[in-house]
């Protein structure tokens, strides 16, 4: 079952899977409380066992185009769950909500590990690889919303 989260239930998961070794305040993200933001979770037998975090931000593609968007963040699934489909998912469901909101366009900063979860999802890579300190290598997805 997914549900709407408030963004304290996520820490948890963040931590765990997506910056291990870190403190807290590593996984309290700007954006958790800005408005129009929302956070997705998927509980198996009332468990949260995965999450997914979404907040306006405009997507630049060239020097002269910025769209309205969200931005996909944090999404992690616990180890023991991965395998069984609770990203892809948790994407669907928000790009639902995001087409009701009629929001056009999501985007995110994918992990390389990720990259092809993204593309059989339809997102397209835009730009370079970059590299966020402590977290690793990354690249900019985006997908039309039809």
């Amino acid at each position: 079952m997914i549900t709407f989260i408030q963004p304290t239930d996520l820490y948890s998961i963040r931590l765990e899977i997506l910056r291990p070794n870190r403190d807290i305040e590593s996984v309290k993200f700007p954006d958790d409380y800005k408005k129009g933001s929302f956070h997705l979770g998927y509980f198996e037998q009332e468990k949260l066992v995965g999450i997914a975090s979404f907040s306006q931000q405009n997507l630049v593609l060239n020097l002269h185009e910025e769209i309205i968007a969200y931005q996909l963040r944090g999404m992690a699934v616990l180890n023991q769950y991965k395998g069984k489909n609770i990203g892809t998912k948790l994407c669907l469901c928000a790009e639902n909500i995001l087409k009701l909101m009629e929001i056009s366009t999501i985007w995110c900063n994918a992990r390389i590990s990720a990259e092809g979860f993204y593309q059989k999802l339809q997102y397209t890579s835009i730009g370079d690889y970059f590299t966020i300190e402590d977290v690793g290598k990354h690249i900019v997805m985006y997908k039309y919303l039809k």
